[in-house]
């Protein structure tokens, strides 16, 4: 039997890590590939929750481990989102495919570096999971970045992850980490040499963005790196001119030394 939107007794059993359950209704026939009304399944469940010995119960008694929800998540994608490594290694010993994409066209491996699951990433990773795919030029490496995950990012570059592709609006990965004050990321990317030079289609570089919002510590590491300060945007603004239009005053005094400094 079923409730409304279409959940059985196995499903429930399998979300919340019920085991003992789990087996008993496999052995009693219950169907490991029945869905919900959303197309959901209870190795979806199960892999969703971290359960990862109810999702090896359900794969060893046929649960589909390629089967895709409405929205074409497979369980392998719940899985790397939450950070379930166990799960994740399972579905991958079963054969999940690694390269599958989302109805969004993300792989499980975005879903992992953007939530910063290290674990999830290398699992990923070492299965052969695509760390170049893009979707409107986005990448996993851009994703991680952006968000300040540095064993993810080092992880996508050690497995050959472009640190200078670029997005629809030519930002790159040391764009999103400069922008958001992700200073060691930023490191990360600049010692696997991304470009510090490289410009947005407004003309901005990363020492510009993250003069321009105020992350002192990134704009140390650029300056360090050596990005270069007289570059400017498509509205004739450098570095210095865009922290002090935002008036932050520690970044325009680092600015100003580094211009006395360089020749």
């Amino acid at each position: 039997k079923e409730d409304s939107q279409g959940h059985t007794a196995l499903m429930f059993a399998a979300a919340y890590g019920h085991e003992p359950v789990v087996d008993a209704l496999i052995k009693a026939g219950a169907d490991v590939n029945a869905t919900d009304n959303a197309g959901v399944t209870a190795l979806m469940q199960a892999c969703n929750g971290g359960h990862d010995q109810c999702a090896r119960a359900l794969l060893a008694a046929g649960a589909d481990v390629n089967a895709t929800d409405e929205e074409d998540w497979t369980a392998l994608m719940y899985a790397a989102q939450n950070g379930h490594e166990g799960c994740t290694r399972a579905l991958i010993d079963a054969g999940a495919g690694v390269n599958a994409t989302d109805g969004l066209l993300w792989l499980a491996l975005v879903q992992a570096a953007q939530h910063g699951h290290e674990g999830c990433t290398r699992a990923l990773i070492a299965a052969k999971a695509s760390v170049n795919h893009t979707k409107n030029g986005e990448t996993a490496l851009m994703y991680a970045a952006q968000n300040g995950h540095e064993g993810c990012a080092q992880a996508l570059i050690d497995a050959g992850a472009d640190v200078n592709a670029t997005d629809e609006e030519d930002w790159t990965a040391l764009m999103l980490a400069a922008e958001n004050g992700h200073a060691g990321c930023a490191q990360t990317l600049i010692d696997a040499g991304a470009d510090l030079e490289k410009r947005t289609k407004v003309g901005k570089t990363a020492l510009m963005l993250a003069s321009e919002n105020g992350h002192e510590e990134a704009v140390r590491k650029l300056l360090n790196a050596g990005a270069a300060l007289k570059t400017v945007n498509n509205r004739g603004e450098n570095a210095l001119k865009l922290a002090g239009r935002f008036k932050h005053r520690n970044i325009v005094a680092a600015l100003v030394k580094a211009l006395q400094q360089r020749p």
